[in-house]
């Protein structure tokens, strides 16, 4: 009978085995580094929602609260969420209303998370916020609507008298007609830039000469100057950083302001537009001598289509300085208007300095 033999090479083990727990260990790390990073991610989604987020263990304990959630619960008494709690623990999806003792009204949802005892997520939604945005947004659709049908109203007679006046009547028809024709393409043009505004849409933002933008808005309305006698001056001091901005948009800035301050300030006045910085804030300020605002109206000054009752003969879409304050905002900036009735109105916008440019890699 022959003999067989079987050598095993004792010194390739530990490779072996090296391998094989390289092929266990590693789709496993690959996992926890993935769930991990996920993990992440979802925190870091939920941290910015506008809607409260709570999450809460089995046991009880909250493992995640969002801000909006934090401002949320200060406003409320936190004993009357537990009930709610304690039934979704149990699978029941629960949804109540909660009220503060300083009258907020806040909707309290617990959601079960998977089977029994497996953790809770509660959301918190403040309904008056809501309330108030859809009032706001009432009053914005209603106070558009008259905007809208004034023209076309003027319009409707303006070409009724086309058709059946006299050559003068006709006359002064067309430029009435001209006129409302031009108030709707101002009205609908700024009501296109706030919608894409309210939007945020990607910007071109790029490191931007912003006293150079102020000397073209100025050039671009000195024959509306010229037309009340008004001087147009611009002091820039030397050196401005260049932040990096939408230069359009903050062109229209400067454009609403000084329109605003030649159209509301006195004839024969001045308009006074300076650039200046700190270490960390570049100022703009644009001024007028004219009658001021009066104190009623300086809290309404940045709504949607307001207008002064005492300047409502003054073309205008009310929507100029809600635009200005939208783009200063997007920016990072605040703007703010300080008016003494019979003296003067000024607008100031402080911008940072430290804002990102976005078209960089």
């Amino acid at each position: 009978m022959q003999q067989v033999v079987i050598t095993i090479d004792l010194s390739a083990l530990p490779f072996v085995v090296l391998i094989a727990v390289i092929m266990l260990v590693l789709p496993a790390w690959v996992a926890y580094r993935y769930g991990a990073r996920a993990v992440r991610r979802l925190r870091s989604v939920l941290a910015e929602l506008p809607l409260g987020v709570v999450l809460v263990d089995a046991a009880g304990h909250r493992s995640f609260t969002n801000g909006a959630a934090t401002a949320l619960l200060e406003q409320i008494d936190t004993t009357t969420i537990a009930p709610l709690r304690q039934a979704a623990a149990q699978g029941l999806q629960q949804t109540s209303v909660v009220h503060g003792q300083g009258g907020e009204v806040v909707q309290v949802q617990a959601h079960p998370l998977g089977g029994r005892n497996a953790g809770v997520l509660i959301i918190l939604r403040d309904i008056e916020q809501q309330q108030r945005a859809e009032a706001s947004y009432r009053t914005f659709i209603h106070t558009l609507s008259h905007e809208l049908l004034t023209p076309l109203t003027s319009l409707q007679l303006r070409l009724t008298n086309l058709e059946s006046g006299d050559r003068a009547t006709q006359r002064q028809s067309l430029v009435v007609a001209r006129t409302d024709v031009e108030r709707l393409t101002r009205l609908t043009s700024n009501l296109l830039l706030l919608s894409r505004l309210e939007s945020r849409q990607p910007r071109q933002r790029r490191p931007t000469n912003l006293s150079a933008v102020a000397e073209e808005a100025v050039l671009q309305l000195l024959e509306q100057a010229d037309t009340r006698r008004m001087a147009l001056n611009i002091h820039a001091a030397p050196r401005l950083a260049r932040p990096a901005l939408d230069r359009d948009e903050w062109k229209q800035v400067f454009l609403n302001l000084i329109d605003n301050a030649i159209k509301y300030g006195t004839a024969g006045g001045t308009v006074e537009v300076s650039l200046r910085q700190d270490d960390t804030t570049l100022t703009i300020i644009v001024a007028d001598d004219g009658p001021g605002i009066a104190p009623d109206d300086l809290p309404h000054l940045f709504t949607e289509l307001f207008r002064a009752d005492a300047h409502r003969h003054i073309s205008g879409t009310g929507l100029g300085l809600a635009i200005v304050r939208r783009i200063v905002e997007q920016h990072g900036g605040q703007i703010s208007c300080i008016s003494e009735p019979g003296r003067s109105t000024s607008f100031e916008i402080r911008l940072p300095l430290d804002g990102p440019d976005v078209t960089r890699p």
